[in-house]
């Protein structure tokens, strides 16, 4: 099979651009509806992947490291840990039917924290 020359390319993107189906194209130029296809579609602008955002690091104002924002450190640090697990102490108790040996973890954390 031979390539298609660049003048039936032209005049198959301007039908396209003009508001010609593929189907009606591929008849007028007796050529398959994959290769109208295809002339089209490489002439659109390549798609780039999606790239995932990248970190921003910041120099922490509390203690000068460079961290991605909010600083972990500083916020395990200021006690803010502290009034977290005070409020969840506070929550009304579970009535949950745990297995004997998650029940014995459960205790003995209880009794850590």
């Amino acid at each position: 099979m031979k390539p298609l020359s660049e003048k039936l390319k032209n005049n198959i993107l301007f039908l396209h651009s003009s508001g010609i189906s593929q189907r009606e194209i591929s008849r007028r130029f007796r050529v398959s509806r994959r290769c109208v296809a295809n002339v089209i579609r490489d002439k659109l602008p390549k798609r780039r992947p999606a790239e995932p955002p990248e970190a921003v690091y910041a120099r922490c104002p509390e203690c000068g490291h460079k961290v991605v924002m909010p600083c972990l450190a500083c916020f395990l640090g200021t006690g803010k840990i502290k009034k977290l697990v005070e409020v969840t102490q506070n929550f009304p108790e579970l009535k949950l039917e745990l297995r004997k040996r998650e029940y014995l973890r459960y205790l003995e954390v209880k009794k850590n924290a």
